[in-house]
């Protein structure tokens, strides 16, 4: 387990179902916790790595108890970092890169996937199931994922970021990465320009024309 995720202990007594328990853990030999309910949740740090043992009292009768239950081992490690590993990040418009998220000597994560660009705020764009560590990327941006699981959900510290670039070489021979302006307009055109503008794309030079906008 990391340090953040929860654990529920739970202790039980075979045929002591009518009777009424409060119920003792130890960690390491030291009584740590007492509680009316056979379960115990908690959040784990690393300190909480420790072989534990239970036992049951009666509360009509407190020299009444079990003899302590055979111990378990909990080993707590230190809040994991996701990684994510990506093909070539250089790709011609139309193209797509798969990008793959995970965390290791661990399972049972989902990922969450998130994209940002210089210009705009990072927003998340998919969650990935336990099935499945991979994304198809077909737009430029900043990329970055993380691991998720349990119940409360437990996150893991961020991968680091991969930037993905179009590139629109190989698309047409006519075709340079230009400038963009973009015409907000349902009868006008979309057109290129060498001039400041919003965004970058793939043009045709002869006909000034947009072919996708993929920035």
């Amino acid at each position: 387990m990391f340090s953040g995720e929860t654990i529920t202990l739970t202790c039980e007594v075979q045929g002591g179902e009518s009777t009424e328990w409060t119920y003792e853990w130890r960690r390491s030999g030291s009584v740590i916790h007492s509680t009316p309910s056979k379960d115990w949740t908690f959040i784990v740090s690393e300190s909480s790595s420790g072989k534990y043992t239970c036992q049951c009292r009666s509360r009509d009768d407190w020299y009444s108890s079990t003899e302590w239950s055979e111990s378990i081992i909990l080993s707590v490690s230190d809040k994991p970092r996701a990684t994510l590993t990506a093909g070539p990040t250089v790709i011609p418009l139309g193209g797509h890169v798969i990008l793959s998220c995970s965390v290791q000597t661990s399972a049972g994560w989902k990922y969450r996937w998130f994209r940002r660009t210089s210009d705009t705020s990072e927003v998340q764009i998919g969650i990935n199931t336990k099935e499945s560590k991979e994304i198809t990327v077909r737009q430029g941006g900043i990329y970055r994922c993380e691991g998720v699981r349990g119940n409360p959900d437990f996150y893991t510290h961020s991968s680091s970021e991969v930037t993905v670039e179009i590139t629109c070489e190989f698309v047409d021979e006519n075709y340079q990465q230009l400038n963009l302006v973009i015409q907000i307009s349902t009868n006008l055109t979309n057109f290129c320009s060498d001039a400041n503008s919003f965004q970058q794309g793939c043009c045709d030079s002869k006909t000034k024309q947009v072919s996708d906008v993929q920035w």
